[in-house]
């Protein structure tokens, strides 16, 4: 009698794309997983049906896999295993990868199946089984550059996948556009916060154009802020503005690709410019330091401009800046503990864990201090006298009305006496500001001593109680 073949199966539901998770997984490299440790297309064989693979996983296994089918129009790929080292314990194994829309929200359902001859046992399919799920993972997670954590971290709130009823988005040219507002507290001080995600970016088929819906959220803004204007209804409380860009780079250490460039060239001359290394863990020092040379090469080649501080700012910052750009961040949501009183976040590897406030090799600290420290009011400065001068100006041009070229010595001094003003109220806001962090952290470490203090206690109690229960156990153990 015949036995019947096993089988193992695994499935997700990926927030990106199909073209963008098809790109990855059809030419099985498997590059998104971190179980592979290289893959090479063997010699005189085409990438294509008949193609072979050789993986080398991390563990030493070395596996060949043959290609046997490829569909672009049902995005599915079926490959078997024609060589292994060490060998298997069954005789033959073939596997297929498919991919489907998920057309309520623009995802991707990605299905692996895995069919193996009827020598393989209840251990094989079971261990292809989580094998498949730890792949599927990283899949999932190479589709996303940190953007969240990092605003999470930045900001302190969390970031939902589902928007909230104070929250907007629209879809344009396979982007959406997801724009949310927050209020963050600090004591006394109150700021409001717009944040703007661009969901989708770079996972059109074409990529065409992909940044206009960006172009175009900036200048409506730009457009709605000069009618209020132009009508005397303008506050300070009706400024919708935007302050900050952060472009965030992949760290694939290779040069901006045309894509990048592209975008930066059309976006640096309407908005401040802050370009970041996403995940700069996933380099090495020297790797990192290679791949920031290689970006501002091509910063200076194409004349992208990114944010500088103006004079309001405090010298010993602005010094730095022709060296920090791009700012190599680490973003990660697990808990590291560190000792029995420091808990910090980051990221945890086989090897180590990657903490997100290390100075040391990673620049998020320096990014927070740029936006919500150092420069967040001269951000609005930059914005008001430059940014969006440039475009009224040119706004006011398109309309007919032709600015004079009037003369502006004798207000030299009124000038100078209103940037010392400003330095004064900026130095005499961050002094306070600083003064308001400074206690609240006091605050915060009085209350986890005092918690620390408290579960101490209750740990003694308790080991004291299990140790009187114990001896009680032993007692009544003895009359019997």
């Amino acid at each position: 009698m015949l036995g019947s073949s096993s089988k193992s199966y695994a499935s997700t539901v990926i927030n990106a794309p199909l073209s963008a998770v098809w790109n990855k997984t059809k030419d099985l490299d498997f590059s998104f997983w971190s179980a592979v440790q290289s893959c090479t297309l063997e010699a005189n064989s085409p990438q294509e049906v008949g193609g072979c693979r050789k993986v080398t996983f991390k563990d030493g296994t070395v596996q060949t896999f043959r290609v046997i089918e490829i569909s672009e129009i049902n995005n599915s790929i079926t490959y078997e295993l024609i060589d292994s080292t060490p060998a298997v314990s069954f005789m033959s194994v073939v596997s297929t990868i498919s991919l489907n829309y998920v057309t309520s929200n623009n995802s991707c359902f990605v299905s692996w199946d895995t069919t193996f001859s009827s020598d393989g046992g209840i251990e094989v399919t079971q261990d292809s089984y989580f094998k498949k799920q730890d792949a599927l993972s990283d899949l999932e997670k190479s589709n996303d550059i940190g953007k969240s954590s990092t605003l999470y971290h930045l900001f302190g709130i969390p970031i939902p996948e589902k928007l909230s009823e104070n929250s907007s988005t629209y879809d344009v040219k396979h982007m959406r556009l997801e724009t949310s507002k927050h209020c963050l507290q600090e004591g006394d001080a109150t700021l409001d916060l717009t944040i703007i995600r661009t969901a989708g970016l770079w996972n059109s088929p074409s990529n065409q154009n992909c940044w206009d819906p960006i172009l175009y959220e900036i200048e409506t803004r730009y457009n709605h802020h000069f009618d209020l204007e132009m009508n005397h209804r303008l506050d300070k409380e009706t400024d919708g503005r935007i302050h900050c860009f952060l472009y965030f780079i992949k760290p694939t250490g290779n040069a901006l690709n045309m894509g990048d460039i592209e975008m930066l060239t059309r976006i640096h001359k309407k908005v401040n410019l802050i370009p970041i290394i996403a995940k700069a863990d996933t380099l090495t020092p020297a790797e990192l330091s290679d791949f920031k040379a290689l970006i501002l090469s091509d910063f200076e080649k194409y004349k992208i401009t990114t944010y500088r501080p103006s004079d309001l700012v405090d010298s010993k910052y602005v010094s730095n800046f022709d060296t920090i750009y791009p700012l190599a961040i680490v973003s990660g949501t697990q808990i590291i503990e560190k000792s029995c009183t420091n808990f910090v976040y980051g990221r945890v590897y086989p090897w180590g864990n990657i903490e997100v406030n290390n100075k040391s090799y990673s620049d998020f600290p320096l990014l927070r201090d740029i936006i919500l420290k150092v420069c967040m009011l001269d951000l609005k400065h930059t914005t008001d006298s430059i940014l969006y001068e440039t475009f009224r100006t040119n706004r006011l041009l398109s309309m007919g009305v032709v600015q004079k070229n009037l003369s502006f010595t004798g207000l030299d001094n009124i000038d100078s006496v209103s940037a010392s003003r400003l330095k004064a109220i900026e130095k005499e806001m961050s002094s306070a500001l600083e003064l308001q962090i400074n206690t609240k952290e006091k605050v915060l470490t009085q209350a986890e001593n005092e918690l620390k203090k408290r579960y101490s206690e209750k740990s003694s109690a308790i080991q004291k109680r299990r140790l009187y229960l114990e001896d009680c156990k032993k007692k009544l153990l003895s009359f019997h």
